[in-house]
């Protein structure tokens, strides 16, 4: 604002309003600057207001002090500069946010898009529900990509494959590619067998595409002694196998003490060991007569002979009937129901010490379906009994309960009645009741 010119009388020598030269200096801060001081900065009143000024003395060429030269500005110059940078800067910062903001919706929307609309807490909730869903199961998951190596691999076909062995990342990458990749070089597989350890693997593959372009394989392992054993539960196939074999076992037996006592000459022994199998077989002809339905015949005599080996006395009780094609259930959840029913009472007979006793009653009418299974085995408390109701619990350790459990879903499924009575040290009474009639198949019957 101002370049002023003293002389070494304080007399100015220059001033841009011409009317001050010749005037004396204002301010009193000139001082050091007619003494030779170096240039110096202050703040004072000038002959208007208040200024900031810089002074510099001003020597000849024998080096002395001729008077000086002052540069100021004024204070309110220096306030509305700093005001005006201020807003400058003001304005650039909010530009720039500005800027920031609309690239980062437009980022977060572009990541949206990609993250199929999810936010990252919930994507990382979904990884987390996906790896326990993942590996709850009982097939084995394995993705490889297109040079066949493993992208990831849940839990149940690490143990599938292992088969009891730790393996490395390394050597279960490399059985992954001699048993699998050499199988699946032509063609996807279905259901082809590969054999680990005891166990026998039923292995599919699928192709995993994006753009109809193959970006992977998709690997499915089952346990096929697994799935045989879940079938054969489902279907009562087990209940019948192992009836046909203590059938089978307990004829064998008889032959064999028939063929003995002829071998020691004991004929009287054996006429009389023979009448009393006629008696036996004529028992079991009244069980065929009063149980029409040929495969649940065969049923309870064979857990009539397991009992027997077991040491109980299972009896098919007094007005049992069941006719050869009933209206309520099929054979298969009869044979289900009735077979886990009389192994848990063979479970449940503990107590050596007194006699073991099972009673089956099986009623068919036109006003549903009665089966009662009645033991005096060791018996359950209230809070055991109260579980076994609610589903999903058994006494028996792991690997059992699942009898109960398909007992239930069938219950269930015909809306009928399953009770379940029980003492400690009493026995238990399982009571099943149907009502409802079941939809037969057209063009046939459905046993």
């Amino acid at each position: 604002d101002y370049i002023v010119l003293v002389k070494p009388d304080d007399t100015r020598l220059y001033h841009p309003d011409h009317s001050l030269i010749s005037l004396h200096f204002q301010g009193g801060d000139e001082g050091p600057a007619l003494k030779g001081a170096i240039p110096y900065i202050t703040d004072g009143k000038g002959t208007s207001e208040y200024q900031r000024r810089c002074f510099a003395t001003v020597y000849d060429d024998d080096g002395m002090v001729i008077g000086f030269v002052m540069v100021s500005c004024h204070t309110r110059s220096l306030r509305l500069l700093a005001q005006t940078e201020l807003l400058r800067v003001l304005f650039l910062y909010l530009v720039s946010l500005a800027f920031g903001a609309i690239i980062a919706v437009m980022t977060a929307r572009g990541l949206r898009r990609r993250l199929l609309g999810y936010e990252p807490a919930h994507i990382a909730e979904l990884f987390l529900q996906r790896e326990d869903v993942l590996n709850s199961l009982n097939e084995g998951l394995i993705l490889v990509n297109q040079d066949w190596q493993c992208e990831y691999m849940n839990r149940p076909a690490v143990e599938l494959l292992s088969a009891g062995d730790l393996l490395t990342p390394a050597q279960l990458q490399t059985l992954i590619k001699d048993e699998i990749q050499k199988l699946a070089v032509q063609e996807d597989l279905l259901q082809v067998r590969i054999k680990r350890g005891d166990s026998t693997l039923l292995v599919d593959t699928g192709p995993i595409m994006h753009n109809e372009k193959r970006m992977g394989t998709l690997i499915l392992l089952n346990d096929m002694t697994r799935s045989q054993r879940l079938a054969e539960e489902l279907t009562g196939v087990r209940h019948i196998i192992d009836a046909l074999r203590s059938f089978t076992h307990e004829q064998k037996n008889r032959l064999h003490v028939i063929l003995g006592l002829l071998q020691l000459s004991e004929v009287r022994e054996a006429m009389t060991y023979i009448s009393d199998t006629i008696t036996y077989e004529e028992n079991n002809s009244q069980i065929l007569n009063t149980i029409q339905n040929k495969t649940i015949a065969a049923l309870i005599l064979g857990k009539m002979n397991k009992a027997r080996e077991l040491g109980i006395d299972l009896q098919l009780v007094k007005g049992s009937f069941l006719e050869a094609h009933n209206d309520y259930l099929s054979a298969e959840d009869l044979v289900t129901i009735i077979g886990n029913l009389i192994e848990n009472a063979f479970e449940a007979m503990t107590d050596d010490s007194r006699e073991k006793k099972i009673d089956l009653f099986i009623q068919c009418s036109g006003e549903g379906l009665v089966i009662i299974v009645d033991d005096n085995g060791e018996g359950m408390d209230e809070e055991t009994k109260q579980k076994l109701c609610k589903g999903g619990f058994t006494t028996k350790g792991e690997g059992h309960g699942t009898g109960l459990r398909l007992i239930r879903n069938i219950v269930n499924r015909c809306h009928g009645i399953f009770d379940i009575e029980s003492e400690p040290g009493e026995g238990s009474s399982f009571t099943i009741a149907i009502r409802e009639k079941r939809k037969r198949m057209q063009g046939g019957k459905n046993g």
